[in-house]
């Protein structure tokens, strides 16, 4: 089955959300300016035999953008919280993107993940306890990532993926389904080959 995944990163200004985007996206970490209201990625991918096209939304952390961003909120399956790992206020805020997140996607389905980005600085600062009491109250899975380490930010979003697999087996969840494209220009000479090996010749006729 095709399955259309729709994922909004989330967190303050400046945590490094477009930079895990293009990470993913195999872009590296190439982004160097900030996001004006919400950037765009799209992916394709096969994960446990299913086939996935995921419509990464990278949202701005600036409080002027806030009502551009709350609009990509209401039909979301994933969203990610992001904070950055040497700066604590970005941790204490993921609280209110979750109340603002709740209050306008009322999917009981939608999936929530919290991660802590940055994991390669020497001045980070990790307060597990916090992480701990986000991760009970708002039933958030935790991860860590760097940029630096693209095997950080792929556990990240396999770890997503295993969920959305567990749910639409056990059809907790509803994805909306596409159509892949398949290009059948190859085959066609293979059919035009085959009809032409099963013509048959009757008196000055010829017979498909």
């Amino acid at each position: 089955m095709n399955y259309i995944v729709k994922i909004a990163l989330i967190g303050d200004y400046g945590v490094g959300k477009s930079s895990i985007g293009n990470t993913f996206d195999n872009k590296g970490n190439s982004s160097v300016c900030s996001t004006i209201g919400v950037d765009f990625i799209n992916k394709e991918l096969i994960y446990d035999k299913y086939n996935f096209k995921l419509q990464l939304w990278d949202t701005a952390g600036q409080e002027r953008f806030r009502s551009i961003v709350h609009t990509y909120f209401r039909e979301l399956n994933v969203a990610v919280l992001i904070f950055d790992t040497t700066l604590s206020n970005t941790l204490y805020n993921i609280e209110q993107w979750n109340i603002e997140l709740d209050h306008i996607n009322k999917n009981p389905a939608l999936i929530k993940v919290l991660v802590g980005n940055k994991v390669d600085r020497k001045d980070k600062y990790i307060d597990h306890v916090k992480i701990n009491d986000y991760c009970k109250r708002f039933n958030m899975n935790y991860y860590e990532t760097s940029t630096k380490d693209k095997d950080t930010v792929d556990k990240l979003f396999n770890g997503i993926l295993n969920q959305i697999v567990e749910k639409l087996r056990s059809k907790e969840i509803k994805l909306r389904k596409y159509v892949r494209y398949v290009d059948i220009s190859n085959n066609k000479n293979k059919i035009i080959k085959k009809k032409n090996i099963e013509r048959k010749k009757t008196g000055c006729c010829i017979i498909l």
